[in-house]
């Protein structure tokens, strides 16, 4: 959506008389582009363990002075230790290269307002007792500010669960 400035049509006169009166007005509209100021924050949901599929949470908002019009994204490059596995949420998609996931979300996003993604992603043997994951906003419009266009997350990887007892005894 682009506001678009509607001033009075500048008029022309003279003291003769004017053949062509169709003539003598004249508009020239001003777009004004979209001045938003989005916002990124991320968290995980529960434990993140080894052989498990961890949660991370992340909500998109706008503080600006506009609606942001829609196309905005994320990209959350998954850090050594995690697999992408999925995710969740409306009016969203989200592609993984790699160990980059970029998620665009369709529709506008009114000032004030969040969207919210939920990704998926497996921790694997290889995961560091610590994983910080990272992940960064961006619009397709002006910005007013960038300093809150990224988020990260650290989470303490825990080790897989032991085997669980199945109650059977083995008598070789």
């Amino acid at each position: 959506k682009f506001a678009i400035a509607s001033p009075p049509p500048a008029l022309i006169s003279a003291t003769t008389p004017d053949p062509n009166l169709e003539n003598n007005t004249s508009i020239d509209p001003v777009i004004v582009p979209p001045l938003v100021w989005l916002y990124v924050e991320k968290k995980h949901v529960g434990e993140v363990r080894i052989g498990e599929r961890a949660t991370y949470v992340i909500t998109v908002g706008n503080q600006g002075e506009t609606v942001d019009p829609g196309g905005f994204t994320i990209v959350d490059t998954l850090p050594a230790g995690l697999s992408y596995d999925g995710f969740r949420g409306t009016d969203v998609d989200c592609v993984a290269v790699g160990n980059e996931v970029t998620c665009t979300f369709d529709g506008p996003l009114e000032v004030g307002d969040e969207r919210e993604v939920t990704l998926f992603a497996q921790v694997l043997p290889s995961a560091p007792s610590e994983i910080v994951n990272t992940v960064v906003a961006a619009s397709l419009h002006e910005q007013i500010s960038e300093e809150f266009l990224t988020a990260s997350d650290t989470a303490t990887v825990l080790p897989p669960h032991p085997l669980p007892l199945t109650g059977m005894i083995y008598n070789g």
